[in-house]
This record gives C-alpha cells, structure tokens and sequence, in this order.
C-alpha cells in the first residue's frame, strides 16, 4: 500500500479498502467479486460476529481520533497552557497526522486480513472439489450429486464381479452365488447357485439381456428372467473329443522375464469371460494349472471352437472381446495378447513394461483402443490395439488397479484400487476424463479393495464392488456393492 507525507484523507479509505480486496483477490487466482452467491451467504454467517467486533474496534478508534482533533477547552487553567514556538507546532501537527495514518492503516490491514482470509477459504474449497468423495458436490444429469451413493448391499464374502443389464434395470454381481437386483426398487430378484459351489468368480450378462454366463470355473449360463440353468459346459480338459482351432504362436514374440509360477501374484484374481457381440460365443479364461489355456465356446451346444494353449504353462488373468467382434484381447505372462478371431493369429503382443502379470484389461467403445493395468505399476495404461502406441498413462493410484471400465461412450475411464490407511486397506475408484486425461472424480465410499467397476448402459451410474482378502487362496469376507451417481 502506497504512503504519503500529506494529511489522512479519511474519503480515500474506500477506495484503499477496494484494492486491498483487489490485491487479496489477485493473490488467491480468484475475481474480486465471488460468484458462487451461496457461498458467499454462508461465509457471512460465519464471520458476522468477527465483522461485528471489528466494527466496534473501528468506531472507537475513530472516536478517539476525532476527541484528539478537538480544540483544547477555554475554560482551563491557562498556567497549564505552553505557548510553543511555531516551528514546534508544525513539528506536532505532522506527529498528529502520522499518529492518525498509522491508526487508520492499521484498521485497514485489520479488514484485508478478513477479506483476505474469506477468500483463502474459499479457494481451498474450490481445490478440493476437483476429484475428491468429500468435494462440493456437483449436480449430475440423473438429478443426484456426483458420487451419491444410491444404494449398498451388503456380502458376507467379496464381490469379485458386477455386470449392468443392458437395459440398465438390473444388475448381476458375483461372489459365491449370482444375485441378479432391480435397479428401481433395490430388490432381489434372483440367486443363482454355481454347481460345484464356488465363491472365486465372475458373471456377465448376453448382449441381448436374456442371459447370465459365469465362469465357476466351468462355464455356466442361466435364464435372467426365470433363473432356470440352461448350459452348463464340462472342463475342457475332460472333453473327449476337442476339435477346437489352436491359435497360431509363430506370430507371438518371446516373452522376457521370470515365468508366472516364479512370480506369484499377492491378490489373487478370478478368470474372467466374456460374450461375442452377437451373443453366440463366449470367451473364457480357464485357469487350470494342469493346462491353462483360453477357450471360445460355442453356447448353444457347448461345443470349444477355438483355444489358446500355453506352451510354458502361462497363467491367463483376463479376457476381453472388442465390441465389433473381430479381435479378442486376454492378459498373460505380464502381455497383452490380441488375437484376430477369424483368422486365429495373434496379431500384437502388448508386453507389460514393468515387467509384472497385467490383472484386467478394456477395450474401449469404438473396438480401437485397449486400457490395461498391471500389478507393477499403478497405473493404468491406454494404448493403440494394433500398434502399441501409448494414448495416454493415468497416474493416480498409490496400489495396484483390479478394475477397469469404460464409459459406453468412451469418454470416461473409471479403474478401482486400494488405498493404505494404517493397517488396513479401504478402496478407491478414479473417474478418468478419457479426452484430456484429467481425473474427473475419485470415489473413496469403499471400506474394502475395489475389485470390479460396471458403467450403467446411459453412463450416469456405476457400480463397484469389493472385498475383504483373507488369503491367496481366494477366501475372502466381506463384500459390498455400491451404486453411485458420476454423471
């Protein structure tokens, strides 16, 4: 603040007081003239007992300013009176207006530590609504707040898989039965019981919505109305006669690195399945260490038209079929393998770059880009499906991502982890902007590890589920499935 040798001008005050305001404004990145209104209204409220007490300080300050400016009363004694010389009289008027100005910037400073400190507020509240479960919440297109968690249920072992309806009314979930809810009223409507019993595996709906597969580890597939069992495959390994196509290797360069036995993964993870887009076949990672190996089945009768066999006992992880149909990507020996359907060749071989097994892997909407994520790394890893070319690399996560999904429209990614607090481990979902690559929103509303995340078919809601691990074995308790409002 600019100082002069003149007499206080106690006219300029508001014009001072209004580039104080101007200077705090500038200093914090925000307008000098706040637009969120109900912000504003709260934070008068909350400071309306400071403002008033400044307020008095102010007025009797400038009571006393005034009283000094009086002249001496006449009826005192006049042996009191000094009769000064007029140089000392100037000499005390200068004293008197520098003993005014330093009153008068003193309560100025006073009201810019206020309104400085208002504005502090208020643009730490602004940072902490980008990406944040506790920010300010944002309307969303379906009416609710971003991250308004609209319905839990509750499982007494982790919830390994949640698959939307394509209608996006119900959603199935996986965790020692398939529970298929209603969206509208919260409601069970089916369980559907694997044989043999199993709680380490995941299920999926039939692009047509008549259908539950799950991968238990046999593949079965039931009624999604009636919940009646319509196939149930044997193990491939025990087909008598198995005339499925053997993908051709000559295209698959050598993998560098320990092999899968030698590194054992700390979390385990189910094989995963998925359908063809016309609903006739189903891929399915068969997790056999005797041979594991990926296996396309026929659904209507249960026969194997196609499989990958390892030839180094590779422990397949996960399985993915592009939207259009041509191409099936499946994680194995820390790569992704993407695999041309119709002509069985391995047309790409994606190797991790940190050298550890990738757990889940998305192809994106318009079948051109596959996002994948590794134990290594933390990160989650959007690439060209035919070339390997890096699209973007989202960084974020502090553990290991299990869960990747895109938005149907492929503008959002969202991947689900854990996050260390203390001794025990809660889970997070980041919501990605697929476009900019900015995170558009993280979601703490998980006590346990994430471990799926399913885009609703209008891309206003999304599911995720977790789970307490107990071993690497598989065994596990207590799971949850939240349903929460992102756009």
């Amino acid at each position: 603040m600019a100082q002069d040798d003149g007499p206080f001008d106690p006219a300029s005050i508001d014009e001072q007081l209004a580039q104080c305001a101007h200077d705090n404004a500038r200093m914090y990145n925000q307008p000098s003239d706040v637009p969120d209104r109900s912000l504003v209204q709260d934070l008068q409220r909350l400071y309306q007992p400071q403002a008033e007490a400044y307020k008095r300080t102010l007025e009797r300050a400038w009571q006393r300013v005034e009283h000094s400016r009086q002249p001496a009363d006449p009826s005192e004694d006049n042996e009191s009176v000094v009769h000064l010389p007029a140089k000392d009289k100037r000499a005390q008027r200068r004293s008197f207006f520098a003993q005014q100005r330093l009153s008068m910037i003193a309560a100025i400073i006073v009201v810019c530590l206020l309104l400085g400190s208002v504005l502090a507020v208020f643009s730490s509240v602004q940072r902490v609504g980008i990406g944040s479960h506790q920010a300010l919440p944002t309307a969303t297109k379906g009416g609710h707040q971003r991250g308004t968690t609209l319905f839990t249920y509750h499982d007494p072992v982790s919830v390994y898989a949640v698959s939307w309806s394509p209608d996006g009314k119900r959603i199935a979930t996986a965790s020692n039965a398939v529970r298929v809810w209603d969206r509208a009223t919260n409601r069970q409507l089916l369980t559907l019981v694997p044989q043999p019993a199993n709680s380490f595996f995941v299920a999926r709906w039939s692009p047509d919505g008549t259908r539950i597969a799950a991968n238990t580890p046999v593949l079965e597939i039931w009624n999604a109305t009636t919940g009646q069992r319509q196939v149930s495959c044997p193990d491939p390994l025990k087909l008598t006669s198995n005339t499925g196509r053997n993908v051709d290797k000559q295209h698959i360069p050598a993998v560098n690195g320990s092999s899968a036995d030698e590194n054992i993964d700390p979390v385990p993870v189910p094989g995963t399945i998925d359908w063809s887009a016309d609903g006739r076949y189903i891929a399915q990672i068969y997790q056999n260490v005797e041979q594991p190996m990926v296996v396309v089945w026929n659904v209507t009768n249960c026969k194997v038209v196609a499989q990958y066999k390892s030839e180094r006992n590779e422990l397949p992880l996960d399985v993915a079929w592009s939207p259009d149909g041509k191409h099936i990507a499946f994680s194995v020996d820390r790569a992704v393998k993407v695999w041309d359907y119709a002509t069985d060749k391995v047309v790409y071989t994606y190797h991790d770059p940190f050298e550890t097994n990738i757990y889940r892997l998305a192809w994106s909407p318009d079948s051109k880009r596959i996002a994948s994520a590794s134990y290594g790394s933390n990160t989650v890893e959007v690439w060209d499906a035919t070339t390997g070319s890096h699209a973007v690399i989202y960084r974020g996560h502090a553990r290991p991502v299990f869960a990747l999904a895109w938005s149907p429209d492929g503008s959002a990614l969202a991947s689900g982890s854990s996050v260390r607090e203390g001794t025990t481990l809660t889970g997070e979902v980041r919501v990605w902007d697929a476009v900019t690559s900015q995170l558009m929103y993280l979601y703490q509303g998980h006590a346990h590890p994430v471990l799926a995340v399913g885009w609703s078919p209008d891309g206003k809601l999304i599911a995720s589920s977790d789970g307490k691990l107990v071993d690497r074995s598989g065994k596990s308790s207590d799971g949850n499935v939240n349903v929460w409002s992102v756009a």
